[in-house]
């Protein structure tokens, strides 16, 4: 079995690391080779851990409502070291006051990222996201950026 790897980890002053290991926990029940980073990783750590491990999918989380300034520039970095087809999913608490979603949604997917999740998403849906995904890489299909 060609099992897909993930890198998953909160990021930047990020210390919640609870929703992470349990994610992490329920993709590798679901045939994920996950690999889990430390806490307080700065962006950088995200692309060299995916470089190293030739990663399917990198997962970024984020509780403190400040992920979305740590996830500025992030695609683009993909992209500098040459994995900027990568799939990179976001998510957590990424609102800021009384943002509407859907808002912040549109501007992570503007970020480059391919898709993000808002806080409580269930790991279900994230495993059905990312098996959806990396089905549509494996046969050529890739979800657009703008």
């Amino acid at each position: 079995m060609n099992r897909k790897t993930l890198i998953i980890a909160a990021i930047g002053s990020e210390r919640h690391t609870a929703g992470t290991r349990s994610l992490g926990s329920a993709l590798e029940r679901a045939g994920y080779r996950v690999v889990s980073m430390a806490s307080l990783a700065p962006p950088v750590d995200f692309v060299s851990a995916a470089v190293e491990t030739n990663a399917d999918a990198i997962l970024i989380f984020s509780l403190y409502a400040q992920g979305r300034l740590d996830c500025r520039g992030f695609r683009e970095r993909c992209i500098e070291a040459g994995i900027g087809e990568i799939l990179v999913y976001v998510g957590g608490n990424l609102l800021e006051g009384n943002e509407d979603w859907r808002d912040v949604e549109v501007r992570l997917l503007n970020m480059g990222f391919d898709r993000a999740f808002p806080p409580e998403t269930p790991a279900y849906v994230i495993n059905s996201a990312l098996d959806c995904d990396v089905r549509g890489r494996a046969g050529g299909i890739r979800r657009g950026h703008p």
